[in-house]
């Protein structure tokens, strides 16, 4: 487990240096791409509540859904693909489409050269699995890392180093809980899919879908959720109530 926390700070940090280097970039030459993406933040931060609970609320409510996006999430679309026929035979007619070459063609390919062992998965739905299963805690640790290091580089090109004392006001009262949390999700969807590893290889499609339904009903993954869920609440409090008294 701790094995995979770390593979998600690496990918955590990888999406910070994807958000500086997009923030310095569009400083310099595309105003228009940063300009829109400082109005996205703003209308996201202008339409929370203004009460603090109901604000409360919805950092829980958006923190928890990238928590269980990151943990949980690729096990729960393993399940739908491969529960019944249904779903396994409308699977591999998307196989068909261009959206599944262009995953066969690029992503697959560069996973094979990361690790060729994985190569040893010939069937195409299993390949499918696999991408999903690794890739949705990855693609949500790209993007929150993106956020992190674009608003930490903006302020710094905005106010230099005052702008980022104030940056780290205001994210580290709840970041020391939330960032570790969503890390320890996407953990835990890495660990997942660890788990499932054997039987993709085997091609054992059947037995992917048993051990991912085991996995979803384990009480271990109920208790982590529930710490998650538990640590996530202490951190949107802290970040409502705490972090502006602070920062």
């Amino acid at each position: 487990m701790l094995k995979n926390i770390a593979r998600a700070g690496k990918i955590f940090l990888f999406g910070i240096l994807l958000g500086t280097f997009f923030c310095i970039l569009s400083e310099a030459y595309f105003k228009s791409a940063e300009e829109a993406t400082r109005g996205f933040l703003e209308a996201k931060v202008s339409a929370l509540p203004s009460s603090p609970a109901l604000l409360s609320l919805a950092i829980f409510l958006n923190n928890l859904l990238v928590v269980i996006l990151a943990s949980v999430g690729s096990i729960c679309l393993i399940l739908f693909i491969t529960w019944g026929r249904k779903n396994i035979s409308l699977w591999q007619k998307m196989d068909e489409s261009r959206f599944s070459r262009v995953l066969d063609r690029y992503v697959w390919r560069f996973t094979k050269y990361i690790k060729p062992k994985f190569a040893q998965i010939k069937s195409k739905i299993n390949r499918d699995i696999f991408i999903i299963g690794y890739g949705l805690p990855t693609l949500v640790m790209i993007v929150n890392g993106w956020f992190f290091g674009f608003l930490f580089t903006n302020e710094f090109l905005e106010q230099n180093l005052a702008g980022i004392v104030q940056f780290l006001r205001w994210i580290a009262p709840h970041g020391i809980i939330e960032i570790p949390v969503i890390l320890a999700s996407a953990g835990l969807g890495y660990s997942f899919i660890d788990d499932l590893l054997d039987s993709l290889y085997q091609d054992k499609t059947k037995e992917v879908r048993k051990k991912a339904r085991l996995k979803l009903h384990s009480k271990r993954t109920a208790k982590a959720l529930v710490i998650l869920t538990v640590l996530l609440s202490i951190a949107a409090l802290i970040e409502v109530f705490l972090t502006p008294q602070i920062a």
